[in-house]
């Protein structure tokens, strides 16, 4: 019997076909598929034209894929932005233009199997047959078709299976091109926990599921019967084996004319592997950091989308490079001793390398790995650029900072509000005699005052203006040796507003303060600290001109003595820098005996504005009442003042940075 034979035949070759799988898919046990079907169908997303009154008029095609370009012979760029009835008018005619509409009113899909249409494709008019659905998608709708002309053409009578191999563990069934089994064997039926006769002449959607096989079956299968080998992996609720996930092939089923008449399905529970590539799948594809398998040579076999992320390249062109390519000229010898030591059985803990990017930059990768086994290298790489990056900035800063506080004139101190040392800088230590900063740590700051009272001021002082600057005060050495102290100090409070650390600078002003003693005390010997002082000296009358100025004064500015002679502080003054109204207001209540200090932005002879430090005592002069006036100038310290400013401001920002990031990496850990 010819039918027989060539039935026999077939199940040889199905049992070949089986006996191959079965050995691939053993083969390939170390591995797993995560294969991607390119979608056959063709597939476009519409968007309605509405007129004035809301009314469609047209569909705007937004896009087509490849599939509906060849399906309606017309490129991409003939179709998109175009009206629908426009390329392709039939749709008005035939009355589906106003079912469309219909979708996007009620919302209800639209589906339509062997639909026969005739419109004009390019530059010819074609009947073609269709399978189409419609469904909604904003105001417009998605549509997906599938030609089945060719299906239609060559439909026929089917022959059937009259025999299948029973004894595989496979799950087999013959089916026609009208979707009704022909033929299942004992492993197919007995997992839908049915007869022979509850499957074979009933539809697949009556076994299966309609849902199941309009999703599922019906796609793959109208593949198969194009003539293709079709395979794909999908879970499935079994009534006796619950839910499973299953290797399913479709092979197309010919007469003895050659022609399709059905398709044969093969059916393999993989459920167990599944589970295990999930899980690593998982962990692969989620995972911030570089995840990678190399051999043992170098070559990428598999990477994660996090090195795009990182470096740029396309997974593609990765796979087509090695480590050498990318690793940075001066990281190579060290990569490769690593790569021996690894290769020798030792795991990659915290090893540092540069790899290039797509744009030509390089990033600073982390990398942990496994020691080689037969040949595959698993590791994980973590880009610590930009930490990497913030430590420079923040060892920097901090060195430049240091810098600017050791060499400082001034003395830089930082202490706790009860007067514990936490820091300080060399001139800090000379100006209070202590030998060593050890000394300094060890002693607390409350000692260095005539009395507490003075420092609780002080610190009271900070806490209501968290800022002061050009107080004066007593202190001592520890020697007991008087200071009299010029101080700017800057608070840190907490959250809750308490003070929890003072930053400043200190200035000996001891000599100023006995000039100025003297100055009281004596006229005689007024004349000889005043012609001497560090300080610049003026005399002043109630109109505030210059009776006098010393020496410091003229080098101050710039002219000569008899310049002064005569004139206001107007003239010396910056333009626009200074309030010269309430100047001679601190003058007239210095007259009334109050001590006046304020700043003062002054005008060199050269041209250059510069800031100073001035105080008004009321004193006489040659028995006349007078002002005096101290001014110093402050340009060293404003600069001195902001460069620290700054570099703390810095400090705190690269900080605050720093450990943000390293709270992303140990919220990635935990998550990880």
């Amino acid at each position: 019997n010819p039918v027989l034979r060539r039935l026999q035949e077939y199940a040889e070759r199905l049992e070949k076909m089986v006996v191959k799988r079965t050995k691939k898919f053993q083969e390939s046990e170390n591995r797993f598929r995560t294969s991607v079907e390119n979608m056959l169908d063709c597939f476009g997303i519409y968007s309605a034209i509405r007129d004035e009154s809301g009314r469609i008029v047209d569909f705007r095609v937004d896009y087509v894929n490849d599939a509906a370009c060849v399906s309606n012979r017309m490129t991409r760029e003939e179709q998109i932005g175009k009206g629908m009835c426009e390329i392709l008018p039939a749709h008005r005619e035939t009355g589906l233009f106003d079912e469309y509409c219909e979708v996007l009113k009620t919302g209800r899909p639209l589906s339509k199997e062997e639909l026969v249409y005739k419109d004009v494709y390019g530059d010819q008019c074609l009947v073609r047959a269709f399978d189409i659905r419609i469904s909604r998608l904003g105001d417009g709708f998605a549509a997906a078709w599938r030609d089945i002309t060719e299906r239609k053409q060559v439909e026929e009578e089917l022959r059937q299976y009259e025999q299948i191999v029973s004894t595989s563990t496979d799950m087999l069934a013959l089916i026609n091109k009208k979707f009704i089994f022909l033929a299942a064997n004992k492993t197919y039926v007995e997992a839908f926990n049915k007869t022979p006769d509850e499957v074979i002449g009933h539809t697949v959607a009556e076994v299966l599921g309609e849902k199941f096989f309009n999703t599922t079956v019906k796609p793959n299968a109208k593949r198969c019967l194009a003539g293709k080998e079709v395979n794909y992996q999908v879970w499935f609720e079994f009534p006796v084996y619950g839910r499973r996930y299953m290797d399913v092939t479709f092979y197309p089923y010919y007469n003895e004319d050659n022609k399709i008449i059905g398709f044969l399905i093969n059916g393999r529970n993989i459920t167990e592997r599944k589970k295990a590539e999930e899980d690593f799948e998982n962990i692969f594809n989620v995972s911030a950091d570089m995840v990678g398998v190399f051999t043992s040579e170098g070559k990428l076999v598999k990477v994660n989308p996090s090195w795009e992320k990182v470096l740029g390249y396309k997974t593609e062109e990765l796979l087509k490079m090695g480590w050498a390519e990318l690793v940075h000229p001066d990281d190579v010898e060290r990569t490769n001793k690593e790569l021996e030591r690894q290769l020798k059985g030792s795991s990659v803990v915290n090893f540092t390398n540069r790899y290039k990017c797509k744009d030509g930059s390089y990033k600073t990768l982390e990398w942990q790995a496994t020691f080689a086994k037969n040949g595959i290298v698993h590791a994980t790489a973590r880009d610590i650029t930009e930490r990497k990056a913030i430590e420079e900035a923040h060892r920097e800063s901090e060195e430049r900072y240091r810098a600017f506080f050791t060499y400082d004139l001034t003395g830089d101190f930082i202490s706790t509000p009860e007067g514990k040392l936490l820091d300080c800088n060399p001139a800090f230590l000379s100006l209070f005699g202590f030998k060593s900063l050890e000394e300094a740590k060890s002693t607390n700051l409350v000692l260095l005052y005539p009395n507490p009272g003075l420092r609780k001021k002080m610190i009271d002082k900070v806490k209501k203006e968290k800022v002061i600057t050009n107080y004066e005060h007593k202190m001592r050495k520890v020697t007991g040796e008087a200071l009299f102290i010029h101080q700017n100090t800057l608070g840190e409070f907490d959250e809750d507003n308490h003070l929890i650390r003072l930053f400043g600078y200190v200035i000996d002003v001891t000599e100023r303060k006995r000039v100025e003693e003297a100055l009281k005390e004596s006229e005689e010997s007024y004349r000889g600290l005043y012609d001497h002082a560090i300080d610049a000296i003026y005399i002043q009358d109630r109109e505030g001109r210059f009776l006098d100025v010393n020496q410091s004064v003229v080098d101050m500015y710039g002219y000569p003595k008899e310049f002064f002679i005569g004139k206001t502080p107007e003239p010396l003054a910056a333009p626009g820098k200074n309030d010269m109204k309430q100047i001679a207001k601190y003058i007239e209540r210095a007259f009334k005996g109050e001590p006046q200090q304020f700043e003062f932005w002054g005008k060199r002879k050269n041209g250059e504005v510069f800031p100073k430090i001035v105080r008004l005592n009321k004193s006489q002069y040659f028995g006349k009442e007078a002002i005096i006036a101290f001014a110093m100038d402050i340009t060293k310290r404003k600069q001195a003042e902001e460069e620290i400013y700054q570099s703390r401001e810095q400090l705190r920002a690269l900080a605050a940075r720093l450990q943000s990031i390293r709270e992303e990496e140990q919220t990635r850990i935990s998550r990880e």
